[in-house]
């Protein structure tokens, strides 16, 4: 049996080094992605409900009318406020979410760092994984919160620019109520497979800004080393 030099013992640990070294980063991106993953699908959640709501809200103003062919003229007040409030509730919801989701991919990035470095057996001290300043993710998720307000007020705009079609008779109450839930529709349409216009932005929010708030844990961990 041929005997094992030194040297090659060292590359068989540098080999072991390398493979820990990928399985780690792979196992940490898994975890980013799949934390990602079940953020946006719980975000599509809260849209199913409102766009639910916002529908038998549109609906019982509609059940109150004398002519159930079309919305009136004095039925838009009610009906405004009716998307009003849904652009209300989808910029909370969606806001409250992005922020937690945020605060859990930051951490994620942080944890990033550490992990890698206990699969080289690196011996890092407490002490160089010190406390991290949140100024910088407080600073992302203020960022995220414009962004929801932004798809917040393009979802009220839209809505009433298709009531004002339903009360002037261009469009039937039924039509209105299917457009206005199409803008939050969370299932990919079966021609484009996209998602209702709003439904697509606030995803695109949560996955980009969930992915920032990743690197910035991460860059800021790898700060900490230099």
């Amino acid at each position: 049996r041929e005997a094992k030099l030194p040297h090659d013992e060292e590359e068989g640990a540098a080999g072991r080094g390398k493979r820990d070294y990928r399985r780690a980063i792979q196992r940490m991106l898994r975890q980013r992605d799949d934390l990602e993953g079940n953020e946006v699908r719980a975000l599509m959640r809260l849209l199913d409900d409102i766009r639910r709501r916002t529908r038998e809200e549109l609906a019982a103003i509609h059940a109150r009318a004398d002519d159930a062919d079309e919305f009136r003229a004095f039925d838009l007040a009610n009906l405004e406020a009716a998307v009003d409030r849904a652009g209300i509730d989808f910029a909370r919801a969606h806001r409250e979410h992005l922020t937690a989701g945020m605060e859990k991919s930051w951490r994620a990035g942080l944890d990033m760092a550490p992990e890698i470095a206990a699969a080289l057996g690196a011996a890092v001290d407490a002490e160089t994984f010190r406390a991290i300043n949140p100024d910088a993710i407080l600073a992302a998720q203020r960022v995220g919160a414009d962004l929801v307000a932004r798809v917040s007020a393009d979802f009220r705009v839209r809505a009433k620019q298709i009531l004002a079609l339903g009360v002037a008779g261009f469009r039937s109450p039924m039509g209105v109520m299917d457009d206005i839930a199409d803008l939050l529709r969370t299932q990919p349409d079966r021609q484009t497979g996209r998602l209702g216009t709003i439904a697509y932005q606030a995803e695109r929010i949560q996955r980009t800004e969930m992915l920032g708030a990743f690197s910035i844990g991460n860059e800021l961990r790898h700060q900490q080393l230099d």
